[in-house]
């Protein structure tokens, strides 16, 4: 009894007393030091708070801020042996407090690990993480409040694309100019081979197919139950059409005037041009400007859109300077444009 009272007592002096001192220019000194410092979206990154020159240190609270659109709290820990208090968040700010037990139990002296705090990385970017303030409390006791201001940040990269799949193994695709990237593209899992073991690299794409692979390598969301009414609706097929809904509802693709989308019609470069554009919301000009040599051929519906993927360096001409907005797509060229589309993101 006497110690659950002790450790109560010395808790409410560490949330609730006034502190003898409250200054950052003190002989102690802090640090936080994160691992790892450079961390993909989605991994975990510690912060792991140290104090130097401490003296007598039996108890502590410390206040820590964060970046709360780049890094999700997951815990925070004492790294020294006692009794902590359930931690307080309040918006970015976390309020932390452990104590050692038993009067009889001396305070800790030099360097100390003090806590460790845990974030998930949720956005890209540089995120900080700071020590606002801490109250250390000795064996009598006593406390002192600093402010040390003492902080680490860290520079969270967007995640990298890995294959997930098996790995793939056609029989028409060695030495192929596209080959490295069909592999890569299979191994992620937004294409796959045909039966007969072949991938035909050089066959043509479909509106419906290319639909399916952006849907699929870019993990498009639902924004609701899509509701598609084409006229020829029918001639979508049934692996297509929840693809299709999902790249109309987010704006990727419309129909045409006759308000057909035309599944089985081979998909050309403009077109598929305009899709990437769109599903990377690339910034487009009223009056692109471009230099092909067949800039004429280029539909005014299209011209920014080719402007904005060449500029972005997702496309590129063909012979003679010439970008060949008609021309039909060939499974290596859109397995291709996808993989930049990717990497694009993944800047």
């Amino acid at each position: 009894m006497k110690r659950k009272l002790w450790v109560l007592a010395l808790s409410l002096v560490m949330l609730f007393t006034t502190a003898t001192i409250a200054s950052a220019a003190g002989e102690e000194r802090f640090s936080l030091v994160a691992s790892p410092s450079s961390p993909e979206v989605g991994q975990e990154v510690a912060f792991t708070l140290k104090g130097e020159q401490l003296t007598d240190v039996y108890g502590y609270e410390i206040q820590v801020t964060y970046d709360a659109d780049k890094l999700e709290y997951k815990s925070v820990s004492s790294l020294v042996k006692g009794w902590s208090i359930e931690p307080v968040r309040e918006g970015n700010r976390i309020t932390f407090a452990h104590t050692k037990v038993g009067s009889s139990t001396k305070g800790d002296n030099g360097t100390v690990e003090l806590a460790k705090l845990s974030f998930k990385t949720v956005k890209e970017g540089e995120a900080k993480v700071e020590l606002a303030t801490i109250k250390l409390v000795d064996s009598s006791v006593k406390s002192i409040e600093l402010q040390p201001k003492t902080s680490a940040a860290i520079t969270v990269k967007a995640a990298k694309i890995e294959e997930t799949g098996p790995k793939a193994s056609f029989s028409d695709i060695s030495g192929h100019w596209a080959e490295a990237n069909v592999l890569r593209a299979a191994g992620i899992g937004f294409v796959n081979g045909y039966t007969d073991g072949t991938f035909r690299p050089n066959g043509q794409v479909t509106r419906a197919e290319f639909v399916t692979m952006l849907a699929k390598a870019t993990s498009l969301k639902a924004q609701g139950e899509s509701k598609l009414d084409f006229k020829d609706l029918d001639t979508i097929p049934s692996w297509a059409k929840p693809y299709v809904g999902l790249a109309v509802d987010t704006g990727i693709v419309n129909g045409y005037s006759d308000h057909t989308f035309r599944p089985n019609q081979t998909i050309t470069r403009a077109e598929m041009a305009v899709m990437a554009a769109r599903m990377l919301q690339l910034p487009t000009q009223q009056e692109p400007k471009l230099n092909y040599a067949d800039t004429d051929r280029i539909a005014s519906w299209a011209g920014a859109s080719v402007a904005a993927v060449s500029e972005a360096g997702l496309m590129k001409g063909k012979g003679g300077n010439r970008f060949a907005p008609q021309e039909m797509t060939t499974r290596a060229e859109a397995v291709t444009l996808l993989l930049s589309l990717l990497d694009y993101q993944a800047q």
